[in-house]
């Protein structure tokens, strides 16, 4: 662990308790919350923050505040922006900790809407959690292993491209195997893997753990999440991207910024090229295998029955047994950090929600683990 980590009780006790007390009166719980993460995000992230811009006219509002604003917005998990500008209106505590001082009015509905796309256009969340998540680990940081998944991503808009006829549909998984191979023939980096991939708004379909079929109208999100529960890597791509197109640029990305033994993925991301580039870095790939066929799935849900009689465990379950911290994290992030809601249109201004909800969820992480 970063030996830069502060001791966020004391700082919180010693110096922003006294000093809320004093101006506002005695704060409420979800305003120690809001203050401890923004402190936390100001003391190591000042540098990576927006700046105020010199220009001709009337000058902006600041757009520090506006951003400390949307991350106030999310930890108190407020799906719409109305919401979160009316409850600052009324809201002086919160308005204060937020940067606003009490003769400073809150800045208007459209102010707020121009400077989240603002942020959108420029990624601002992603090198913030970046930072976060090396603070942890380091330069050269270790991990047991990494999950990894995607989830479903509703969205409030129409189908922006046709979707390709389904011919040859017997040859679909065939088809994606060998997209994963020419990710490895091309030489390409992960960013530029990634930037291939289709990222407008269509329909997608998901088995859910029960086994039945949904659908759904919007994106997907990847995440890779490690074995502390920190969110090392993620990415939005259209509903209907396979998982397995994923998991090498994300396997690239996830080993700049942390080592780590296993890569754990379920049966989406079951392909010879996937696991033969992770062994290729030195790593294990767990991949639950996929029956190809009705008598191997019959064959495969029999032994699965005859293991938990018999009480036999062998080593891969063990580790698919902890691929669920990465449900958590989705669980977490949908259920209280208003990423079950969206009110925004388009792949970059969901992809900010998202960041910010990525961005609150690392910080609170880290705070429970160092305190």
């Amino acid at each position: 662990m970063a030996h830069s980590i502060p001791s966020l009780h004391h700082r919180l006790q010693q110096e922003l308790l006294p000093l809320y007390q004093q101006k506002l009166g005695r704060p409420l719980k979800h305003h120690l919350h809001i203050a401890g993460v923004l402190t936390w995000l100001t003391r190591h992230c000042q540098d990576l923050l927006p700046k105020r811009i010199l220009s001709v006219g009337r000058p902006k509002r600041s757009r520090v505040k506006i951003f400390f604003a949307f991350i106030a917005k999310h930890i108190m998990n407020f799906a719409r922006t109305t919401d979160l500008h009316r409850h600052l209106q009324v809201d002086s505590q919160l308005a204060y900790i937020c940067g606003w001082d009490w003769l400073e009015p809150i800045p208007s509905l459209a102010t707020f809407s121009r400077a989240f796309e603002e942020f959108s256009k420029i990624h601002l969340p992603e090198p913030l959690q970046r930072r976060m998540f090396k603070l942890y680990y380091g330069e050269h940081g270790y991990t047991e292993f990494i999950a990894r998944d995607a989830s479903d991503i509703p969205a409030r808009e129409k189908q922006r491209v046709k979707k390709k006829s389904k011919e040859g549909a017997k040859g679909g998984p065939r088809k994606r195997v060998g997209a994963c191979q020419a990710q490895l023939d091309s030489g390409d980096g992960p960013d530029i893997l990634l930037r291939e991939l289709s990222k407008w708004c269509d329909s997608g379909s998901k088995v859910s753990p029960k086994g039945t079929r949904f659908y759904w109208m919007g994106y997907k999100l990847h995440i890779d999440v490690t074995k502390e529960g920190l969110i090392a890597v993620y990415s939005l791509t259209s509903a209907s991207t396979s998982d397995v197109r994923v998991a090498i640029p994300h396997s690239m990305l996830a080993s700049e910024v942390v080592a780590c033994q296993y890569e754990l993925m379920d049966k989406g991301y079951y392909a010879e090229a996937v696991m033969q580039y992770i062994d290729s870095q030195g790593r294990r790939a767990v991949i639950d295998k996929k029956a190809c066929n009705t008598a191997a799935k019959k064959l495969q849900t029999l032994m699965g029955l005859v293991k938990r009689i018999l009480g036999i465990r062998s080593e891969t379950d063990r580790l698919l047994a902890k691929r669920t911290i990465v449900e958590r994290v989705f669980g977490n992030l949908k259920d209280n950090y208003a990423c079950r809601d969206f009110r925004v249109r388009g792949h970059e201004k969901v992809l900010m929600h998202i960041g910010i909800a990525i961005l609150c969820q690392t910080i609170e992480q880290l705070i429970r683990l160092v305190s």
